[in-house]
């Protein structure tokens, strides 16, 4: 799925990362396929271990300062702790995953979260967004695969085959952004009238160089990025 820019932040914009592929697998069923509308997470009675795999496309995007995955809660059994690990081999993909051929993830973990109730619920996922090959693979893994409580020990997350784009899984990306003057404060390209009068004092200060007071001016007149 296509990178939707949210809103300019100062300093900055968020943006909206769906992902490329998105399943779960199942030790009972262990040469089936659950490209559907939940991802499990976790262990129950009925169906054993289940693990959920994202696959995120990273290329076009600007320097990152932060992400993280943000998932909506669909019910959660036991308040598992689900742990996001790094998945380093992206030869997979949802319509084909299953328990027998789905790839390994490393043993570090990124980050856990107890699920209960509420959301969204978000992982840090910062470090792994420098990726080489511009292709993020991502599971998640409850802390506990086996459970004697006969009522199970798992999460159900929506994935982004439910139907509802508001309920979609994504990650969430600041990115920093480059001002062409110091006089654009907030940085979103475009220097207001406020902004300049600001600079202007600062310059008289002695606060702020003429040079970009002379840009800054020169953008206000031009109202490019307005």
């Amino acid at each position: 799925m296509a990178t939707i820019l949210i809103s300019p932040l100062i300093m900055g914009s968020t943006t909206k990362l769906y992902p490329s592929d998105d399943a779960y697998t199942d030790s009972s069923s262990k040469n089936s396929n659950f490209d559907n509308s939940n991802i499990r997470v976790g262990y129950d009675w009925n169906h054993g271990k289940h693990r959920g795999y994202f696959k995120f496309n990273l290329s076009n995007l600007e320097e990152v300062s932060s992400a993280k995955l943000v998932l909506y809660r669909v019910a959660s059994i036991g308040n598992p702790l689900i742990e996001l690990h790094y998945v380093s081999s992206d030869s997979w993909d949802e319509n084909s995953l299953t328990w027998n051929n789905a790839p390994l993830n490393e043993s570090e973990i990124i980050d856990s979260k107890v699920i209960s109730s509420g959301n969204p619920i978000e992982f840090e996922i910062t470090p792994l967004m420098n990726e080489q090959d511009n292709i993020l693979s991502i599971a998640l893994v409850a802390d506990k695969e086996f459970t004697s409580n006969p009522e199970g020990y798992y999460a159900l997350f929506y994935s982004s085959n439910m139907g509802d784009e508001i309920y979609f899984p994504y990650i969430e990306i600041i990115s920093e952004a480059e001002c062409n003057t110091d006089a654009d404060v907030n940085c979103n390209g475009c220097v207001e009238m406020g902004e300049l009068l600001n600079f202007i004092s600062e310059w008289k200060l002695g606060n702020a160089q003429m040079s970009e007071l002379l840009n800054g001016i020169s953008m206000w007149k031009s109202g490019g990025g307005c």
